[in-house]
C-alpha cells in the first residue's frame, strides 16, 4: 500500500499565547470529557459528557450560550444521569413519537463500564431508551444518520468495538433501523461489515445516493474506506493508510476552501508519530492512492498512567470570518499531551502556524469550537478532565 506524503508545517512552539485568543471563562465541572455544541430552536447549547472509572456518569448541558456565556451565571441542566461512560451526543434528525430526541453512545475499557449501548433521550419526556441489544464488553462512541431502507424515517449508523483485558478484539459497523408505520414496530440491528470501531464518517464519494464509510480504526491500526460493490452489492474495503498506528478522531471537512472535502484525522500513540493528518480524496477513491499531508507530528505524551497517548481530537473551525483565503483553523486536544494546540492556516498550501494555547495538568478531553454566542467570533471550549473544569477561550 502506497501513501503519498507531503510535509508542510511552520512551527511556532510557545507556552505563551500569542494569538488574539483570550481566556474568558473557567467553569467548574466534574470530569468533563466530550464537548458538543448543538443548535436547538436557534439557540446554541453546550453538551458535556462526563465519566469516571468509579462512580456516577452523566451528560449535562449549558443552556443558551448567546445570552449566558458572559453573564455571572450559566444555566446548567442534567440531561442523563443513568448511563454508563457516555461518549458523543448527537441530535436525532426528526421526531420519534412526536418528540425531539438526542442520541448518546456509551461504554469503554473499564471492566465495570465496558458494555455500552446507543440510547435515545426524549427532550420533553426525559425518557431514556436503549436501542441496541447488550453485547457484553462491546462499546460505542459515535452515531450518524441515514435513511438506510428508504422508508422515510432516519436510521442510526454506528460502530461498536470489543477489546479484551488480556486478549481478543472485535469491531463492527451496523445500522439501527428505526420503527416505522409499516412492518417495523421497534428498533432492529443489522451488522453491515467488520472494521470500524471508534470514529467514522458517512460520505458519498461516487454520488450514487448511497453512503460509503471512512473510518479511523483504532484496534486494527488503519484508515479505511468502505463502499458497496455496484455489481454484487457486497461491502468492500480500500485501505487508505496503515502506517500511522491506531487511528483516532476523524472528520470530513473542506479545510482549504477548494470546494472539496478532506479527511482530518488524528492518531493516538505515545511515539514520535503522534500527529494530525489530512487525506485528500482522489478522483477514483476505490483504486487510487489518497494523498496524505502531515500537519504536525511529534506530540509528546506527558500524562502518567498505563496506556496514555496523544493526541485527542482535531476540530476545524472558522475563527472570525476572516480566514486566510477561506481556509479553516484547527484546534487539537493533546489528550495525554496535556496541552491544547492551535493550527492557523497560512497563504502557502498546507502550511500552518502552530501554537500552544493551553498548558494543562492532566488529560484534555474532546475540544470544540464555534461562534456559540453569535457575536461573529469563535469560542473554543476545552474540557480539562483531571482539573475538573471547562475553559472557554474567545477571539
Amino acid at each position: 500500500m502506497k501513501v503519498v506524503i507531503f510535509f508542510a508545517i511552520t512551527l511556532i512552539s510557545s507556552n505563551v499565547l500569542s494569538s488574539p485568543l483570550q481566556l474568558v471563562r473557567s467553569i467548574s465541572h466534574e470530569r468533563p470529557a466530550f464537548t458538543k455544541i448543538l443548535e436547538e430552536d436557534d439557540v446554541s447549547n453546550l453538551y458535556i459528557s462526563s465519566f469516571k472509572f468509579m462512580g456516577g456518569d452523566n451528560v449535562k448541558k449549558y443552556v443558551d450560550l448567546e445570552n449566558h456565556l458572559n453573564s455571572r451565571s450559566i444555566n446548567i441542566e442534567t440531561i442523563v444521569d443513568k448511563i454508563i461512560w457516555p461518549n458523543e451526543i448527537e441530535k436525532y434528525p426528526g421526531l420519534i413519537n412526536g418528540e425531539e430526541q438526542f442520541v448518546v453512545s456509551s461504554g469503554f475499557f473499564p471492566p465495570t463500564k465496558n458494555t455500552g449501548a446507543v440510547h435515545l433521550f426524549g427532550k420533553a419526556s426525559k425518557s431514556l431508551l436503549k436501542v441496541t441489544k447488550d453485547k457484553k464488553g462491546w462499546w460505542y462512541h459515535r452515531t450518524r444518520f441515514w435513511d438506510y431502507d428508504r422508508d422515510g424515517v432516519m436510521d442510526i449508523l454506528t460502530a461498536r468495538a470489543y477489546k479484551g483485558m488480556v486478549w481478543g478484539k472485535g469491531a463492527e459497523f451496523l445500522v439501527l433501523l428505526a420503527p416505522n408505520e409499516g412492518s417495523r414496530t421497534r428498533w432492529e440491528e443489522k451488522v453491515l461489515f467488520e472494521g470500524p470501531d471508534v470514529f467514522f464518517e458517512l460520505v458519498d464519494l461516487d454520488s450514487d445516493g448511497e453512503f460509503e464509510v471512512i473510518s479511523s480504526q483504532f484496534l486494527n491500526e488503519k484508515i479505511s474506506y468502505h463502499y458497496k460493490n455496484h455489481t454484487n452489492r457486497k461491502w468492500e474495503e480500500k485501505i487508505i493508510d496503515n502506517t500511522i498506528g491506531p487511528g483516532f478522531d476523524l472528520s470530513y471537512v473542506d479545510l482549504n476552501a477548494d470546494g472539496k472535502k478532506e479527511i482530518l484525522l488524528t492518531n493516538h500513540v505515545s511515539t514520535k508519530k503522534a500527529g494530525v493528518f489530512v487525506y485528500e480524496s482522489p478522483k477514483d477513491p476505490r483504486n487510487e492512492d489518497w494523498h496524505r499531508h502531515v500537519i504536525h507530528e511529534g506530540f509528546v505524551t506527558t500524562a502518567r498512567g498505563i496506556g496514555q497517548a496523544s493526541p485527542g481530537n482535531a476540530k476545524a473551525f472558522n475563527p472570525m470570518g476572516e480566514q486566510v483565503d477561506g481556509k479553516l483553523s484547527i484546534v487539537v486536544s493533546g489528550d495525554g499531551n496535556e496541552k491544547v494546540h492551535l493550527f492557523t492556516p497560512t497563504e502557502e498550501p498546507w502550511k500552518y502556524n502552530h501554537e500552544v494555547i493551553y498548558n494543562g495538568k492532566g488529560i484534555i478531553g474532546k475540544v470544540t469550537a464555534a461562534d456559540s454566542d453569535k457575536d461573529g467570533k469563535a469560542e473554543i471550549y476545552i474540557p480539562a478532565y483531571d482539573e475538573n473544569k471547562i475553559l472557554i477561550f474567545e477571539y
